[in-house]
């Protein structure tokens, strides 16, 4: 949220409070003064206690509702239960003189400077004739065109990360803008697909001042009921809850039936290989699956002891390796019995675009009321190729036919920083070969050291060659 009642209060009252806990940010070390745990450290605005999240509620009982979270470098408030995201970083910085200090350092360590869009000297954005569809996007004028923050109305950085990826999807971006005039929608048509439709004009007009995207927060909460409300969601869920309304009815038509595709499955839709091979016959049974995306472990084990992933390409070697199934899993179609088996899945067929989640966050459960694992985050590095080459996970390579590489270039990554119960999400974009990150209602310059060093969530990757279809005398030539 932008702001709350008790934050305004305090501020106020006597800015001084909101300032009291420069002198701590200067220490490089927090901890809490109650438990001497490190994590998701809170400094009170109030009192300048110092108390991890759990150790808040002390605070809470002298009505002490704002504080200023280390992790997510953004004030507190613990009665609603939200972040103040101030609209503008330099009143987050002038409350707070250490904060820009360590900002600075931390630019100077990195031997590269973050600059907003917004701190070069001349408009990075001109204003553009809706009328005139003969704009250049290639002039300097036109180089930041569709580089626009987008507010946090709440707990909403999941979605914001997520519409930035989406509009600065090159075929999603080019699909929209070109059915912005040639379509009219009723007033009172509110699906996904005009929402995103409107959004990315938005983005493209040429404005610079930060967009609200609460039109396409109110569809998504009457399509998804389960994320409605401000509590912090699961962008991936978020992801897949999109494509699942811009995919029609009929999606659920036969994989190979081309004609029934609608915009989320001929951007994302690809088709998974499945073998099973009979260990005891020789038989191979082959399914297909359709897909959207894939949702990619990143630990593996061998005799209970488990060990994370190091990269994007281990984790698909992972995917994609032969594994062997008990007796009891698979019935043979030939035998007629069960038998021991083995499955590998490959690739039969790649879509224009890919989007791999790594699977990050693990789920605790339970088991005769016994908590058998904790939920979790995995923090570790992943490594993630700015060039993709997928042509040794397709079927056709595990076949022998493989005659052309599969090459993908990485156009945008999601990222979480922080635990599961306190993190923040925010995205990287390649706009006109430059990379940017997107942090809700700023956008910074980056570099690509940026994106390779970042904690990645969810990738997407585009295809270098795409090959169409045309229709000439009836007939269809590819």
């Amino acid at each position: 949220m932008i702001s709350c009642q008790h934050f305004d209060k305090l501020r106020a009252k006597s800015t001084e409070t909101l300032t009291k806990i420069d002198t701590h940010l200067s220490s490089n070390m927090f901890i809490c003064s109650s438990c001497a745990s490190t994590a998701q450290i809170h400094i009170c605005a109030t009192c300048s206690r110092i108390a991890c999240r759990k150790d808040l509620p002390k605070c809470d009982s002298q009505n002490h509702y704002i504080s200023f979270c280390i992790d997510a470098n953004e004030y507190y408030c613990s009665a609603c239960n939200d972040y103040i995201i101030l609209e503008n970083d330099s009143v987050k910085l002038d409350l707070l003189p250490s904060l820009r200090k360590r900002k600075l350092e931390n630019d100077s360590h990195n031997d590269t400077k973050r600059l907003k869009i917004e701190d070069f000297k001349q408009p990075i954005l001109q204003p553009i004739d809706t009328d005139n569809d003969k704009w250049d996007s290639t002039q300097d004028n036109y180089n930041y065109l569709g580089l626009r923050g987008l507010n946090n109305l709440g707990n909403t950085c999941f979605m914001n990360c997520i519409l930035q990826s989406l509009c600065h999807n090159p075929l999603l971006r080019n699909y929209y803008l070109s059915r912005r005039k040639k379509e009219e929608h009723k007033e009172d048509d509110h699906s996904v697909a005009h929402e995103l439709q409107s959004l990315v004009s938005e983005l493209y007009r040429g404005e610079t001042k930060p967009y609200n995207p609460h039109c396409f927060l109110y569809t998504m909460w009457n399509v998804a009921g389960h994320l409605a409300g401000y509590n912090q969601q699961d962008a991936h869920e978020f992801l897949m809850a999109i494509l699942g309304a811009l995919s029609s009815p009929t999606s659920s038509a036969p994989p190979n039936d081309k004609k029934s595709s609608n915009i989320a499955d001929i951007v994302f839709g690809g088709e998974l290989q499945s073998d099973v091979h009979c260990m005891q016959c020789g038989n191979t049974s082959t399914t297909y699956d359709p897909f959207l995306d894939i949702s990619l472990h990143l630990k593996t084990h061998a005799n209970e002891n488990y060990t994370v992933l190091g990269s994007l390409y281990e984790c698909l070697q992972r995917y994609t390796r032969t594994e062997s199934l008990d007796s009891d899993v698979y019935t043979c179609d030939k035998c007629q019995t069960k038998q021991e088996s083995t499955k590998q899945l490959t690739f039969r067929s790649l879509p224009i675009v890919l989007c791999f989640h790594l699977k990050r966050f693990e789920h605790g459960y339970v088991e005769k009321k016994k908590v058998k694992q904790a939920s979790q985050k995995i923090d570790d590095f992943i490594e993630f190729p700015m060039e993709l080459d997928m042509t040794p996970y397709t079927s056709n390579y595990n076949e022998g036919k493989q005659n052309t590489k599969q090459m993908y270039s990485l156009f945008s990554v999601v990222q979480h920083v922080g635990s599961m119960e306190s993190g923040h999400y925010t995205s990287y974009v390649k706009h006109n070969g430059q990379w940017f990150l997107c942090d809700d209602s700023t956008v910074y310059i980056a570099t690509e050291d940026d994106v390779k060093s970042c904690q990645a969530y969810i990738l997407f990757y585009v295809r270098n060659t795409l090959t169409y279809q045309r229709k000439t005398n009836d007939k269809t030539v590819e």
